[in-house]
């Protein structure tokens, strides 16, 4: 689980940087802006990892996924 959440963030943000404006990922999978990316893909390697084996794969995606989705709901209120 925490090498698909690298890979598909670091896709994402990746793909942002080539094809500007035409990506509408959701923010939950792309960072914005592009140098918080240096910061955050190598964060999900890093918690990710020990997330992954105290809280096995579903919890450490729940931890990944409901703090980003509560983020970005009050940060369009």
């Amino acid at each position: 689980m925490t090498a698909t959440l690298f890979l598909v963030t670091g896709a994402v943000t990746a793909a942002r940087f080539a094809f500007p404006g035409v990506l509408a990922a959701p923010p939950l999978l792309m960072q914005s802006p592009g140098r918080q990316a240096l910061v955050t893909v190598p964060a999900v390697v890093a918690l990710g990892i020990p997330d992954e084996r105290i809280f096995g794969a579903k919890g450490a995606l729940a931890l990944y996924l409901v703090p980003a989705a509560i983020g970005e709901a009050l940060g369009h209120v």
